[in-house]
C-alpha cells in the first residue's frame, strides 16, 4: 500500500463548493453515539432489571415449602470476549440546507460524510477511533449490491464507496460497499457497523429540553439558517442547535471547515455534558432517539451484545477513549481533495496489532480537547502515487 509524504502545509484545504453544500455534522454526532452507548446500554439493563422484579412480584413465595434456589439475574457476557474489535461508524446526511429531511430517494439520500473504524482493544482498556477523511482519493474495490449488480472498482473519493452501495436504494449495500473499501484500504477487518441517520439528531436535543450555550460575541446567520445568537447565554432547542452546528455563512466566524468543526466539538460537549446530568428516563428517551435513527448489523443490534460490551466497557479510564484522524496532505492533482500519507499505514498496523496509536500521532478527548501534538517524522523519499 503507498501513500504520499507528509509536507508542511499553512493554508487549509476547502471543497468545492458541490463539497460545501454537504453535511459535517455526522462524525459529532458519531461521537454522541459512542460516547452514549453506555448510558443506553445502562438503560437496557435498569428496564432488564426492572422487568426482573415485576415478574418476581408475580410469584408466589413458597420458598418455605419447596426448595428453590435463590433468584439472581444475569447480564449477557461479552460476545466479542477474548479479541479486539473494529466497529465501522458510518454517518448518512439526509438533510438540506434548510434542515428539513430529504425525500427517501436513493441519489440524495445516500450521503455519507462521517466514517470511524472504532477499535475497542482486546483488554477492554483502549479505545481508538479514527476518522477516515471522506474527500481522500482512494482505489474503491468492485461493489456487490443486494440487487445482484455490482459497481466496478475505480478511483475516486472515501465518501463515494458508500454512495456507490446505495445507488439503488439499499442501506446494507451502501455499508457494505463503504466496509470493503475499509478493508480494503487498511487491512483491518471490520466486525460490526452502525449507520446514523443526522435526522435524528434534533430529536436527541429535544429529548434532553435542549442544550444550555454561552457566546461572548454575536453569532448571526440572517440569509440562510436565521440564527442569531449571542452575546450571552441561550437555551438551543434541536432546530437551532443543528443551524448551530451546521451554519456556513455566521458572522464572526471565517466560514471555513475548521471553524465549524470548533462549534460543532463545543455542542457536543454540552451535549454529553447536560445528558450525564439529566435522570435516567430522561436519558432513555435520548438514547431512543438515536437508536430509533440508526441501522446496524444483525449481531451489534442483539440488546445481549450490547449489554456484554458495555459490561466489558464499564471500568474503562475515560482517557483512554482518543479520537483521530486518519494523516493526509492535499491532492497534487486537486487541491479540493487529498490523499493518505505514510503516517496513516502507521495507525493501519498499531490497529491491526491491537496497539495504541504511534507516537506523534496527534488524538483528542471525547470533548475535542488535544491530548498530544503532532510531530511527524521526517518525509519519506518515495515519489507520489496518487496517480496509481
Amino acid at each position: 500500500m503507498q501513500y504520499l509524504k507528509p509536507r508542511q502545509r499553512k493554508r487549509i484545504v476547502r471543497h468545492s463548493d458541490t463539497n460545501r453544500k454537504s453535511f459535517r455534522w455526522g462524525r459529532a454526532l458519531l461521537l454522541v453515539i459512542f460516547a452514549f452507548i453506555l448510558a443506553t446500554s445502562t438503560v437496557l439493563a435498569y428496564k432488564y432489571v426492572q422487568l426482573h422484579w415485576a415478574l418476581q412480584k408475580g410469584i408466589i413465595d413458597n420458598s418455605r415449602l419447596i426448595d428453590q434456589p435463590t433468584s439472581t439475574i444475569e447480564i449477557p457476557s461479552d460476545s466479542y470476549e477474548g479479541r479486539a474489535v473494529n466497529i465501522l461508524l458510518m454517518g448518512r446526511d439526509n438533510i438540506d440546507e434548510n434542515g428539513r429531511v430529504r425525500p427517501g430517494d436513493s441519489g440524495m439520500g445516500m450521503r455519507n460524510d462521517t466514517t470511524i473504524i472504532m477499535h475497542i482493544s482486546k483488554d477492554r482498556k483502549r479505545v481508538e477511533l479514527i476518522s477516515i477523511p471522506r474527500d481522500a482519493l482512494v482505489k474503491l474495490p468492485s461493489c456487490r449490491r443486494s440487487d445482484g449488480s455490482t459497481a466496478p472498482a475505480e478511483r475516486g473519493m472515501f465518501n463515494s464507496a458508500f454512495a456507490r452501495g446505495g445507488a439503488h436504494g439499499d442501506i446494507g449495500s451502501a455499508a457494505a460497499c463503504a466496509i470493503n473499501t475499509v478493508q480494503s484500504i487498511s487491512g483491518i477487518h471490520i466486525d460490526d457497523f452502525v449507520v446514523v441517520d443526522f435526522a435524528g439528531f434534533r430529536g436527541m436535543v429535544d429529548a434532553l429540553g435542549g442544550v444550555e450555550m454561552c457566546f461572548d460575541k454575536r453569532y448571526a446567520d440572517p440569509h440562510y439558517t436565521g440564527l442569531d445568537v449571542g452575546p450571552g447565554c441561550v437555551k438551543m432547542d434541536g432546530l437551532k442547535a443543528t443551524n448551530y452546528a451546521r451554519a456556513r455563512h455566521l458572522t464572526n466566524t471565517d466560514g471555513s471547515d475548521v471553524s465549524r468543526i470548533g462549534r460543532q466539538q463545543r455542542l457536543l460537549g454540552e451535549l454529553i455534558s447536560t445528558a450525564l446530568q439529566k435522570g435516567l428516563w430522561v436519558q432513555a428517551d435520548f438514547a431512543q432517539q438515536a437508536l430509533e435513527n440508526s441501522n446496524m448489523s444483525p449481531r451489534l443490534g442483539s440488546v445481549p451484545t450490547l449489554l456484554g460490551l458495555a459490561t466489558s466497557l464499564s471500568s474503562i479510564n475515560p482517557e483512554q477513549v482518543v479520537f483521530t484522524t486518519a494523516p493526509w496532505t492535499e491532492a497534487p492533482s486537486d487541491r479540493n481533495r487529498v490523499v493518505l500519507t505514510r503516517q496513516a499505514e502507521k495507525i493501519w498496523e498499531a490497529l491491526q496489532e491491537d496497539q495504541p496509536l504511534p507516537d506523534g500521532i496527534e488524538r483528542k478527548d471525547v470533548l475535542g480537547n488535544i491530548r498530544s501534538t503532532q510531530t511527524p517524522e521526517q518525509p519519506a523519499k518515495a515519489p507520489s502515487t496518487e496517480s496509481n
